[in-house]
């Protein structure tokens, strides 16, 4: 699964629940620095340690 289709899903997710479209440039900004933080491993991928290395950072 590719960045982009990570955004567009969650993109699609958050307009269907009707959140704002602040909520939502900031939902998707921290999944790209999540993404990035991680040397763009695949989500099925990661694991607690690498959401915590992302919090402790």
């Amino acid at each position: 699964m590719s960045k982009s289709c990570i955004l567009g899903t969650d993109r699609e997710n958050i307009r269907l629940r009707g959140y704002s479209l602040h909520t939502e440039q900031t939902h998707l900004h921290w999944i790209y620095h999540f993404v990035q933080f991680n040397s763009r491993k695949q989500p099925n991928g990661l694991h607690a340690a690498d959401i915590k290395s992302l919090q402790a950072g």
